[in-house]
């Protein structure tokens, strides 16, 4: 599971032990006429404060499911959880996770959508949303629950790359490159994809030539084979020395299978920047089907791929 999705849950179950603790209903100066008037209600609420209990171990192990891979078990307990408290988000926020893992979008969002109405004020519901809304191509959505995201944590908009590459495909090309030289400029100096990106958006605002002549002073990471990309984009690598350099040393096969996913994936973005959209095609179909691998950049890949296709079906 991801850190955010960690983080997610530990926030879920602060608040329910802070509504735990309202749950107290003994009060020394409450006399006893009065308590015999409200016994009622107090019955009422200690079954609530006991099905909350209840809701709170089936989502613990929900997420332990989830955690470790056991999808049908995380389902049937995050459904159990919400039968218990339906006005729990949590427990729709374990299943939204399931439905997102299975390919089951409309379902994912459905759960999402009560996350974001039980839970109005967390960022992360925002964040969650707004990138399935990128992977299902609503770009506009996608952002406007990134703003809203940043809304809640002002902080996040210093590297929210995701709603860079959400204003791209969006077109919103200034607002593009704009967010990841904000990235470059306050959070991380060292990555290449930021310097990618700046590149592209810049390149479909004013052209390529004036891309490479603004490009990002990136210091450089380890990754295999950034460097190589990056020297591609500046007009002074090939493609060549990118494909070989993602297939140099001894990776094992997972490492192997990330190096040429991302080589297929910002070759093929090059390739399209530059007018070649056929080979941009080549590269970004190898990219989702060769190499898949699980990360918000397959899906980069995948509608890509499926606007380059749609593009070739109008040109024949």
């Amino acid at each position: 599971m991801a850190s955010e999705d960690r983080f997610f849950f530990q926030q879920f179950r602060r608040n329910s032990i802070q509504h735990r603790k309202s749950c107290s209903v003994y009060d020394e100066t409450v006399s006893r006429p009065i308590w015999a008037a409200v016994f009622a209600s107090v019955v009422s609420l200690t079954t609530v404060c006991l099905a909350q209990e209840s809701a709170e171990d089936l989502q613990k192990l929900a997420i332990a499911g989830y955690r470790e891979g056991r999808l049908d078990e995380a389902f049937t307990l995050a459904n159990q959880a919400i039968a218990v408290a339906p006005s729990d988000p949590t427990g729709y926020y374990i299943r939204g996770l399931v439905f997102e893992n299975r390919q089951n979008d409309d379902k994912a969002l459905a759960d999402y959508n009560m996350v974001v109405k039980l839970s109005p004020k967390l960022p992360l519901a925002y964040s969650r949303r707004g990138a399935l809304h990128f992977k299902r191509g609503d770009f506009a959505a996608s952002i406007a629950d990134f703003d809203r995201e940043i809304e809640l944590e002002p902080p996040k908009a210093n590297n929210h790359w995701q709603r860079g590459i959400s204003y791209y495909y969006a077109g919103r090309y200034q607002d593009c490159w704009k967010q990841f030289e904000l990235s470059y400029k306050t959070v991380n100096p060292d990555d290449y994809e930021n310097g990618i990106f700046h590149f592209l958006c810049t390149a479909r605002e004013k052209g390529v030539e004036k891309a490479r002549k603004s490009m990002l002073k990136i210091k450089g990471d380890s990754r295999v084979p950034m460097k190589e990309i990056y020297e591609l984009y500046r007009g002074m690598g090939t493609i060549d020395a990118v494909m070989s350099a993602a297939e140099t040393g001894c990776p094992n096969a997972g490492e192997l299978n990330g190096r040429l996913f991302y080589a297929h994936l910002y070759v093929g973005l090059y390739q399209d920047v530059l007018g070649d959209a056929e080979a941009a095609l080549g590269h970004m179909t190898r990219a989702t089907e060769n190499f898949p691998i699980a990360h918000f950049m397959w899906d980069v890949a995948r509608i890509h791929a499926g606007r380059l296709g749609e593009q070739q079906k109008k040109g024949n």
